[in-house]
């Protein structure tokens, strides 16, 4: 496959989640599709999500070892 060549990308997402978040991307000079493209690449480029994914008061890393010491 030609590393150039684009493909669509559907998925779901929460309709006022969309609006804000195209209107917050607008305010950048970006479009939707330029925003994810550019998350993408940093996800490569660093190889890890290129910020801290929390849940409450507990980071994911922290509540998946919570769930296996359940499971251990």
């Amino acid at each position: 496959m030609d590393k150039t060549e684009n493909i669509n990308v559907t998925f779901r997402m929460n309709k006022a989640d969309k609006k804000k978040f195209e209107e917050i991307v607008e305010t950048m000079g970006l479009n939707v599709s330029s925003a994810f493209n550019i998350f993408a690449k940093t996800v490569i480029r660093e190889n890890s999500i290129p910020f801290e994914i929390r849940g409450g008061d507990t980071t994911l890393e922290e509540t998946n070892h919570k769930k296996h010491q359940k499971t251990s």
